[in-house]
Parts: structure tokens; sequence; C-alpha cells
């Protein structure tokens, strides 16, 4: 996960994953985490993001 500021274009995505990518914000992230939607060790990405929120 990482701040991106361009067009992406998913026309030849082959995968239901990468098919799915999609833009998303702290809250949004944090919303799917909390529903065990993405793996534990993603807890990192809060840390980082709060510490630069600071």
């Amino acid at each position: 996960m990482f701040e991106y500021d361009g067009e992406v274009d998913l026309g030849n995505a082959t995968t239901d994953e990468v098919a799915q990518a999609a833009w998303m914000n702290r809250e949004q992230i944090k919303e799917l985490f909390d529903a065990d939607m993405f793996v534990e060790t993603l807890e990192y990405f809060f840390t980082e993001v709060d510490k630069e929120r600071s």
C-alpha cells in the first residue's frame, strides 16, 4: 500500500484478485481489516499512516 497519483488501467486484468483492485482511504481499509478481510500483518499500515498524520 502506497500513495499513488496517476492513472490505472486494469483492462487487461486476468485474475479476480487484480480485477477487484480498488482505491481506498484509511477508514475503508480499516473497516475491511477489522472484518478479517486482510492478513493480521497489515496492522503495520495503520501504524505508519497514523505516524504520518501526527
